[in-house]
């Protein structure tokens, strides 16, 4: 039986590349577990972008035996044919955009969408409302020269333009076609979501009926040497002086709705200047009570988690939530957006927000105080016991679709 595996969603540190890494570990873990000799690996990539994960690029031990394919040499229904691949697995569909080849794919495929951000935030206007927050956007800003501003906005508009241009105004932004057009012609195809709200916006964007997706949680991702001593010298100082910090993660991505959070915890910390944040890829600096990590190991971002007081996600966007459920592992409480997957997964546990306003944002910080913590911090730890049992119950499923002949 050959298998091919997803490696394009590798070629960034996201949430979809973690989830195609740790599917890719527990199926080598079940290969070998259960003697399944006659399972023969491929790993389908692209080097014109290459692999972010060294251990997961080829040569590596963790790719010892198993044979790369390059689908900027060949296209990936030759692949799948020269190669007599008997099932496909894409990790995540959104990294198939440019691969209109896919269709022609007849071998069983399982398809993992993750979300329909793209789609989502073109058809609401959200992909250029995001951008505006952007403190680089704007004149008045004291840390942007006005020449630095001008060439920003000027390929602000380049972006607005070009981004209409290649997309119809009433299909709007059709990021998954390539998927939905290998769906529609080969009835070997099984479409899997994180969540049921991505699910319904399948059926919303593409009219892909419900029954015909399966729904399964995201697994816990790996972290690897999670325990080491803090690398990051301000974060350790920060921890070893017991310092009050909330968190957050992916500052760096519009779509997590940085620029919001900055605000609201640069107002908290005004009224609490005992209290910091931590936006670990925020490009600057606003306040003297904030740190910003441009980039945090596995081990310290465990550690970061652990000994953070809560864990704010303003997210605009959200598939599944991987940051959240790392921080509620830790028993931490979550201050959330209450929009899109959040409040499937998570429940009743996070402390919730709109993430259109700052001074919302502002006043979850301030209900968490003394009182509510440890209600909130129970409730994480209770929902991600919870969300934890689905996940490895789900993934078992998944690895026993992509095995099944």
């Amino acid at each position: 039986m050959n298998i091919l595996l997803d490696f394009l969603t590798l070629k960034w540190p996201t949430g979809a590349g973690e989830y195609a890494r740790r599917v890719y570990y527990a199926l080598l873990q079940k290969i070998k577990e259960e003697s399944l000799a006659d399972i023969h690996l491929f790993a389908l990539f692209d080097s014109r972008e290459g692999i972010a994960y060294e251990d997961m690029q080829e040569g590596t031990p963790i790719t010892t035996g198993i044979t790369h394919l390059d689908a900027a040499v060949t296209p990936i229904a030759q692949l799948v044919m020269e190669n007599k691949i008997d099932v496909l697995f894409i990790a995540c569909a959104q990294y198939f955009e440019k691969h209109n080849d896919l269709q022609e794919v007849t071998c069983k495929t399982i398809c993992v969408i993750h979300d329909l951000a793209y789609e989502e935030m073109f058809t609401n206007g959200m992909d250029y409302y995001y951008k505006l927050l952007n403190p680089k956007y704007r004149l008045g800003e004291k840390t942007v020269s006005s020449k630095t501003y001008h060439l920003n906005t000027i390929k602000l508009i380049k972006w607005f333009f070009d981004t209409r241009r290649k997309h119809v105004g009433e299909q709007g932004l059709r990021m998954l076609e390539p998927t939905i057009n290998l769906f529609s012609q080969n009835r070997n195809v099984q479409l899997v979501t994180v969540s049921d709200y991505t699910r319904k916006s399948l059926l919303y964007h593409y009219g892909i009926p419900s029954d015909s997706v399966k729904v399964l949680y995201s697994p816990e991702r790996i972290f690897t040497n999670p325990h080491k001593k803090m690398g990051n010298l301000q974060l350790a100082e920060l921890i070893e002086n017991g310092r009050k910090y909330f968190l957050m993660l992916s500052a760096n991505r519009n779509t997590k709705n940085p620029h919001k959070a900055v605000k609201a915890f640069k107002r908290f910390a005004e009224l609490n200047p005992d209290t910091y944040f931590v936006a670990v890829g925020y490009p600057e600096r606003a306040f003297p009570n904030m740190l910003n990590p441009a980039y945090l190991s596995d081990s310290d971002l465990a550690l970061a988690i652990q000994h953070c007081y809560a864990l704010v996600y303003p997210t605009f966007f959200e598939g599944f939530g991987y940051p959240a459920i790392e921080a509620m592992h830790y028993g931490k409480p979550v201050l959330a957006s209450n929009v899109t997957s959040i409040p499937e997964v998570f429940e009743e546990a996070p402390l919730y927000f709109s993430p259109l306003y700052e001074s919302e944002i502002f006043n979850a910080l301030t209900k968490l105080n003394d009182a509510a913590y440890s209600v909130y911090a129970k409730r994480s730890k209770e929902q991600y016991d919870k969300v934890r049992t689905r996940q490895e119950k789900d993934l078992d499923t998944l690895l026993s679709m992509i095995i099944t002949r």
